[in-house]
């Protein structure tokens, strides 16, 4: 797997996400399990569905991102970036 994509396995299988084109910083699985937010450093946070493979969501945002994370009820998700809180529904 390259710095790329994003992987994740149930045995016996394993699935790959393609999409981004940097290398990705962070991550946050929703709390149902269903859905990925991927953040790629200087390009976007994307949102994939992980049964379907699909990416659900992108929100294009400014470099730097330090962290991304599901809301406790999966509703919403925040990152930070240098400077401020974000969210998102």
């Amino acid at each position: 797997m390259s710095y790329q994509m994003m992987g994740f396995w149930e045995r016996p299988t394993t699935k790959i996400l393609k999409g981004h084109r940097y290398e990705i910083r962070s991550l946050s699985l929703s709390p149902c399990g269903r859905f990925l937010a991927l953040d790629s450093f200087i390009e976007s946070i994307r949102t994939w569905d992980i049964e379907n493979e699909a990416e659900i969501g992108r929100c294009n945002v400014t470099k730097n991102i330090k962290s991304v994370c599901f809301s406790p009820y999966g509703k919403y998700f925040a990152f930070v970036n240098d400077w401020k809180l974000f969210y998102e529904k």
